[in-house]
């Protein structure tokens, strides 16, 4: 068999249905299949061997707005042709990558870089929480609970590739004027 119309060679670690389904756009992308005519292309995550089943993105040949995520039937890829009767293949030279890493994904996803200056920010050091007494004002909390939110928001922003929705942006830019602002940032 053609190794273009092999769609999932045995080689490959593709893993089950479900199985990244927390990741988001970290899920990684195990196979590429591609209409050679057209925009229509299949981007692999999960698969499920007993039903013949994918789960992945599918950049729509029928244009942006029809770009999603979902389940997808092999034999049903395997049977389509293409007006000029060509068949899907797949990519032999695909390297596995995230999903995030999908031009087509990132914009449907709205996934934009980080702004260099709040990038900066939020890499820095861990911000310290204030010790203080076992008691604690609402003022206290709230200090506490943004610093917590900046520290995490700062863990996710340098392991996932320097890129977030841009609301996150916004809401840690807000988060560290609010601490800044309040002389509560070092």
């Amino acid at each position: 068999m053609d190794p273009a119309y092999n769609y999932i060679p045995s080689e490959s670690e593709i893993p089950a249905l479900y199985s990244q389904e927390s990741l988001g756009p970290d899920a990684i992308v195990h196979i590429k299949l591609f209409s050679p005519e057209g925009r229509l292309t299949l981007y692999l995550t999960e698969y499920d061997p007993k039903d013949d089943m994918a789960f992945g993105f599918t950049v729509s040949a029928l244009g942006p707005d029809c770009d999603e995520m979902g389940s997808m039937s092999l034999p049903e890829i395997q049977r389509r042709h293409t007006s000029l009767g060509l068949r899907i293949e797949r990519d032999i030279n695909w390297t596995p990558r995230p999903l995030r890493e999908i031009p087509e994904y990132r914009e449907k996803n709205d996934l934009v870089p980080v702004p260099a200056e709040l990038l900066g920010r939020a890499t820095g050091p861990v911000i310290q929480t204030p010790a203080g007494p076992t008691e604690v004002d609402e003022r206290d909390r709230l200090v506490h609970a943004c610093h917590q939110v900046l520290n995490l928001a700062r863990e996710s922003i340098v392991g996932k590739g320097h890129e977030i929705y841009p609301e996150q942006c916004e809401s840690i830019e807000i988060l560290r004027n609010y601490l800044d602002n309040e002389g509560l940032l070092e």
